[in-house]
C-alpha cells in the first residue's frame, strides 16, 4: 500500500483517539503488517495484537467480523477470545475486496466483567504462562464497563470516520446494508405466513393488484410493506427456486404494467419498458439480489408515479393562481413559489401538460376576460387593458390581435354590427 493510504488510516485512528475515546487497531488482513495501534486503544487488546500467538487469534477474529461487517453493511459487534467485545468495520475501498479491518477493541457492557474475569485469567495462562503473564494481568485491571448506547454510539463514529475517509466505500456499504435488512424482513414475513398454504398462489395474485393499487394512492410505508409481503410469500411458495421466483416475479411486474395502462399511460411505452423488466429479470442467478432489485424497481416506479402527482398538483396551483391574479402585475417567480416549485420546473410542467408556456397561459387568461369586457362593458380600452394586467394599451392590442387574429377596437365593432 502506499503512503496515503497508511496516512487515512493513522487519521481514522487519530480521530477515535480524540472524539470517541476508545482507541483503534488496524490489522491487514492477509497478516504481512504489522498492527497499526491508536494511542487510546485498550491496553489488554494492544498486548494481545502483538503476542506471538495471541496476535493471530486477534487477527484472525477481526477477519471473520469484518467479512460478517461487510456482509450485512454495518459494523460488527463480536466477542473476542478471552470474552471482551470489539467493533469491527472492514477497510474495502472498492466496496468488495477486503484488505484490512479497524477493530475498537476491550469493550464490555455493564455488568459483564465479573462474569469473564475468572475466565480470562485461566485463558491468558494458558496461553503464556511466563513472564509476560502478569503485563497481560495488569493490562487487564484497565478494563471499564459501558452502557450498551454507549458502545453503539462508538460503532457509528467507527463507522463515520471510515466511511468518510475513503478507506470502504459508502454507496456499496449502505445498498448492502439496505440489502441485509430486506432479508431480516422477508425472514419475518415468510415465518408469519408460513402457515398459508393452499391459497398462496391466489393470495400472490391479489397481493399483487393490491400493491398496483397503492402504487397510485398508498403511502410509502404501506407500499413498501406489501412489497415485503409479496416477496416473502413469492419466496414460501417458490421454495425458493430461483426459476420459480422469477416467474411469479414476471407476473407481479406486468399486474403493475398493466395498472400503468388502465390509468391512461400509451401502451406501447408500458410494454416496451416491461419487456426491460423482464430482461433484468433473467439476468439474475442469486435470490437475495433479485429480491433487492425487485425492491429498488417498485420503489422507483412508486417515487415517480408521485412526483408526477406532485407535477400535476404545480400546473393546477399555477392555472388557478393566473385565474385569481390575472389583473395584477404577476411575476413568475412569485408564482412558482405559490405552487411550491422552481420556476424551471413551472415553465417545463406547463409545457409538458397542456403544450403551452406560462405567458401563453397567462395572456389567454387576460385576453378572455378583455373579450367580456369588450363585449358587455363600453369602458374604454386603456382601461379595459389595464383591469386585465397589461402593462400598456400597446402591448394589449399587440398580445390580443396576436391571439383573437384581430384588434380589440375590430372586435367590439364587429360584435356591435352583429348585434344591430
Amino acid at each position: 500500500m502506499d503512503e496515503s493510504f497508511y496516512k487515512r488510516i493513522d487519521t481514522v485512528l487519530e480521530n477515535l483517539d480524540n472524539h470517541a475515546h476508545c482507541g483503534g487497531v488496524y490489522h491487514d488482513i492477509e497478516g504481512k503488517d504489522f498492527p497499526r495501534v491508536g494511542k487510546a486503544f485498550c491496553r489488554l487488546c494492544s498486548a494481545c495484537v502483538f503476542h506471538s500467538k495471541a496476535g493471530d487469534f486477534c487477527r484472525q477474529a477481526a477477519r471473520t467480523a469484518a467479512y460478517q461487517s461487510l456482509i450485512k453493511g454495518d459494523v460488527h459487534c463480536f466477542k473476542c477470545w478471552l470474552g471482551l467485545y470489539g467493533i469491527v468495520i472492514p477497510v474495502a475501498p472498492d466496496g468488495d475486496k477486503i484488505i484490512g479491518a479497524i477493530e475498537i477493541g476491550g469493550l464490555l457492557p455493564k455488568g459483564e466483567l465479573q462474569k469473564i474475569q475468572h475466565n480470562m485469567i485461566s485463558t491468558l495462562s494458558a496461553i503464556d504462562s511466563g513472564e509476560k503473564l502478569q503485563h497481560f494481568i495488569n493490562t487487564f485491571q484497565g478494563i471499564e464497563e459501558m452502557p450498551s448506547v454507549e458502545m453503539e454510539k462508538i460503532g457509528e463514529f467507527l463507522k463515520e470516520a471510515v466511511l468518510s475517509s475513503g478507506l470502504l466505500s459508502a454507496t456499496k456499504f449502505s445498498e448492502r446494508h439496505a440489502l441485509w435488512k430486506q432479508q431480516e424482513r422477508l425472514a419475518v414475513g415468510m415465518e408469519a405466513l408460513g402457515s398459508v398454504r393452499g391459497e398462496r398462489r391466489k393470495i400472490i395474485l391479489f397481493c399483487s393488484e393490491e400493491l398496483s393499487g397503492l402504487m397510485q394512492s398508498g403511502n410509502e410505508k404501506e407500499f413498501l410493506k406489501k412489497t415485503d409481503e409479496v416477496l416473502s410469500l413469492i419466496l414460501l411458495e417458490s421454495s425458493q427456486e430461483i426459476g420459480q421466483v422469477k416467474a411469479f416475479l414476471a407476473m407481479v411486474i406486468s399486474i403493475l404494467s398493466i395498472g400503468f395502462i388502465l390509468r391512461g399511460d400509451r401502451w406501447s411505452k408500458v410494454m416496451t419498458v416491461n419487456n426491460l423488466y423482464m430482461e433484468e429479470v433473467a439476468k439474475f442467478d442469486d435470490i437475495k439480489e433479485l429480491c433487492f432489485w425487485f425492491e429498488r424497481l417498485t420503489l422507483k416506479l412508486f417515487n415517480n408515479t408521485h412526483v408526477d402527482k406532485k407535477e400535476e398538483d404545480v400546473s393546477e396551483k399555477v392555472i388557478s393562481y393566473l385565474h385569481r391574479h390575472f389583473s395584477e402585475d404577476i411575476r413568475l417567480v412569485e408564482v412558482a413559489k405559490f405552487a411550491g416549485a422552481s420556476t424551471s420546473g413551472v415553465m417545463h410542467k406547463l409545457k409538458k401538460e397542456t403544450d403551452q408556456t406560462f405567458s401563453q397561459h397567462l395572456n389567454a387568461i387576460r385576453v378572455k376576460e378583455a373579450k367580456r369586457l369588450l363585449a358587455f362593458t363600453s369602458l374604454p380600452l386603456g382601461e379595459i387593458s389595464g383591469r386585465c394586467g397589461f402593462r400598456d394599451q400597446s402591448y394589449f392590442t399587440k398580445v390580443f390581435t396576436k391571439t383573437v387574429n384581430i384588434g380589440p377596437r375590430e372586435f367590439r365593432k364587429m360584435l356591435v354590427n352583429g348585434n344591430q
